[in-house]
């Protein structure tokens, strides 16, 4: 036997092991990071920005996509109210599960891979070349989350021969962190919104004014307000008592949200009185939206549950302010305008209700 030979296959041999615990110590390595990076996102915004906008360079990936199971429509309320349409097709809902058995069969584990073209093309809309990919099924205590969907320009990445234990690991992680981001966002959905009517409370409102201004500012862009009060609402509660009241406020939040576009901002402000929120909107813009409301209150039909018709109608305030007439901050303009909305509510309910009045803004 030839020892020197033997020595230096040996030490061949020993250097390639050497050199494949490197790799898997760096690519650990790269995945615990980016798994912290997952574990600190605190909003589904945040999640998907980690997720879709910084994965393929983490991992030089040509493409990355997500697929959340929605069976109850609650992610779609919730990428309606977040405004998280921009990462669409790259995040898509299905509220079936045929599209994830279709995936992974029976098994539930993760493929690694070519995948046919059709999938592709649903899996990585717009995605350039793709050699081989990796699908990831998501649960937690198995409960399905969804499908996380890795492309890779090298055919060689991902095969069906390769350990897929990092990517298991990484599974599972997404799929706990889906799940704590749609609850945290509940949580602050339900923290800003009005329990009865369903549209967004007085603290919403508060906190979403000013930053609507500040962005109407920057764009020199106008932006309305308007005080919607409905008329006798207190004899409405003491001649049909206070459920009717509720179902006369359920219905008219309703109608506003119908009459108003999805960038216009809903409140209840308290009691009878809503407050709405109009950007790209000047002031003939927002007496006309003003006065379809109106129209649209005083013709519901609203009835007892003895069929007995409630008389309902609301007294409209507005006021608009466009930045290149006033140059005010934004504090004071958030005051203002408020308060001259108030004022003009109050000037209809003067001249006999049903109305709607319009008040110049004046900054004191």
């Amino acid at each position: 036997m030839d020892l020197a030979a033997e020595n230096q296959r040996l030490q061949g041999l020993i250097d390639r092991l050497v050199a494949r615990i490197d790799d898997n110590q760096r690519i650990a390595q790269r995945f615990q990071a980016f798994e912290f990076q997952l574990l600190e996102a605190a909003s589904l915004p945040e999640l998907f920005d980690v997720l879709i906008d910084q994965a393929p360079r983490h991992f030089q990936l040509q493409a990355v996509s997500l697929v959340l199971f929605d069976k109850d429509y609650v992610l779609a309320q919730l990428f309606d109210a977040l405004n998280l349409k921009r990462w669409l097709p790259k995040v898509q809902l299905r509220h079936r599960e045929e599209f994830f058995e279709q995936l992974y069969g029976q098994r539930q584990q993760p493929v690694l891979g070519e995948v046919d073209t059709l999938s592709l093309g649903r899996l990585f809309p717009g995605a350039g070349p793709i050699g081989s990919c990796a699908l990831l099924p998501l649960r937690t205590q198995g409960r399905l989350q969804g499908s996380l969907h890795l492309a890779s320009e090298q055919p060689e990445r991902f095969t069906p021969d390769k350990a897929a234990d990092f990517l298991q690991h990484l599974g599972a992680i997404l799929a706990l962190c889906i799940e704590h981001c749609v609850a945290r966002e509940q949580l602050r959905r339900e923290g800003r919104q009005d329990p009865l009517t369903k549209v967004g409370n007085r603290a919403a409102f508060e906190q979403d004014l000013p930053l609507e201004l500040a962005r109407a500012e920057r764009n020199h862009q106008p932006v309305s307000c308007f005080f919607v009060d409905l008329d006798h609402f207190k004899k409405i509660n003491d001649n049909f008592g206070h459920s009717v009241g509720d179902v006369c406020l359920r219905e008219v939040a309703a109608v506003l949200q119908k009459e108003l576009r999805k960038t216009d901002v809903l409140a209840r402000f308290g009691g009878e009185e809503f407050v709405v929120l109009l950007p790209v909107c000047d002031a003939e813009q927002a007496m006309e939206t003003a006065q379809r409301v109106s129209e649209a209150i005083a013709t519901m039909r609203v009835e007892t549950s003895q069929g007995q018709p409630v008389p309902l109608t609301a007294s409209i305030g507005v006021c608009s302010w466009e930045p290149r007439k006033h140059k005010i901050p934004v504090e004071a303009l958030a005051e203002a305008l408020l308060r001259q909305a108030d004022a003009a509510m109050y000037l209809v309910k003067k001249a006999g209700r049903n109305g709607v009045r319009w008040q110049p803004l004046v900054v004191q």
